[in-house]
């Protein structure tokens, strides 16, 4: 055989073998990537889970690392800030509701005020006339007091359907929704005896202790509505 074809021969063989090689060695690297995006995908797994079970069970999962700890508290942070904002958006639609009633009772009432002040005047005096325009105030207050009792049970409505404001523990914060509805509930009660009796003077005196009671009650509502509103815009800082 010429030395030519013999040379030619094994050039084709060499080139085959590096073909061989080349192949083999680029199926070697897709194997070998393969294998190494399936060991991250295991591993990403395992984290999620442990992750997971350290939300549901953090007692039992100490070998959690430090930074998924640090996302487990981040993530009961949040969730506290969240449950709190909630809590006072809720506080301040309470609020809203109960200043909006008292600010219905206190222009209803203003009429029968108006009323119980001249009953206030007229009392000292026993003249006939003054006893008849007596009697017509009482009437008009009679007539007026009426309505109001009407707002008043729309402000007992909202004040029996409270959930998120509660009692103020501290002395310093007397507001007690429901406290001062008792209040209001006992003077309307002296009030509707009072009228019943024709007793003007008592009609008068307890008209304007419940004309205190109301404005004393709205103070403290808005009071405490501007407190919530703070603390609300102090959160979204």
């Amino acid at each position: 055989m010429p030395i030519d074809n013999i040379a030619s021969i094994i050039g084709s063989l060499i080139a085959v073998i590096g073909l061989i090689l080349a192949v083999a060695k680029y199926f070697s690297d897709k194997e070998k990537d393969k294998i190494e995006t399936y060991k991250t995908t295991i591993e990403t797994e395992i984290k999620k889970r442990e992750l997971a079970k350290l939300i549901a069970e953090p007692d039992d999962s100490p070998q959690l690392n430090d930074v998924s700890r640090k996302e487990t508290a981040n993530i009961a942070r949040h969730d506290n800030v969240d449950d709190q904002f909630r809590t006072l958006h809720y506080q301040l639609e309470e609020w809203k509701k109960m200043h909006d009633k008292l600010n219905e009772l206190q222009m209803t009432f203003a009429q029968c005020r108006n009323y119980a002040e001249n009953l206030d005047n007229k009392h000292s005096n026993t003249s006939s006339l003054n006893k008849a325009l007596t009697l017509d105030d009482l009437e008009r207050f009679s007539i007026g007091w009426k309505p109001c009792k009407l707002r008043l049970d729309r402000l007992r409505d909202v004040i029996q359907d409270l959930q998120y404001i509660k009692p103020a523990k501290d002395r310093h914060k007397p507001i007690n929704p429901k406290k001062e509805m008792k209040n209001l509930d006992r003077l309307q009660l002296e009030l509707d005896n009072a009228l019943r009796d024709s007793d003007n003077y008592n009609v008068a005196d307890i008209a304007g202790s419940f004309s205190l009671a109301v404005d004393q009650f709205m103070f403290n509502v808005d009071k405490s509505l501007v407190k919530v509103a703070e603390d609300i815009n102090a959160m979204m800082q």
